[in-house]
């Protein structure tokens, strides 16, 4: 092999390599996609997740419940009547960083409404009880 063939196949390397690691992440990504999408949960677990302290304080204040103690004990408190509203109505009480934060773990579009990420969480991330049902429609 000539120098020069070995100097163009040296500078090549790197861009192969590069695009051999991309599909990969391409690949690994796809997968975790489909395993994010498949389970939803709860709206309980969605603000154990992705809400600060302070929000879920803002939302327990808006069900007229205890303002104190830890985050779990707060959601603990919020969880038997947390049905009586909209998912919608709760998620407002999020910043937008706290629900691009979930967009982004689910892999959703981001976009500069906060209605937007609010509704794309309601439909792709949230599972409802039957009850959560009938007050959503």
């Amino acid at each position: 092999m000539s120098d020069r063939k070995f100097f163009q196949a040296f500078i090549r390397a790197p861009f192969y390599t590069q695009s051999l690691s991309i599909l990969m992440s391409c690949h690994s990504l796809g997968n975790t996609m489909s395993s994010k999408g498949s389970s939803k949960i709860s709206i309980i677990q969605f603000l154990d997740n992705y809400a600060n302290k302070d929000e879920v304080l803002e939302i327990s204040r808006s069900f007229d419940l205890a303002v104190s103690g830890t985050k779990k004990e707060l959601l603990d408190g919020l969880t038997p009547s947390i049905s009586t509203k909209k998912p919608e109505e709760i998620l407002e009480y999020l910043s937008k960083d706290s629900l691009k934060d979930a967009c982004r773990f689910y892999s959703l579009p981001l976009s500069s409404l906060k209605t937007d990420l609010i509704d794309r969480i309601v439909h792709n991330v949230l599972s409802m009880s039957s009850k959560e049902k009938i007050i959503k429609k």
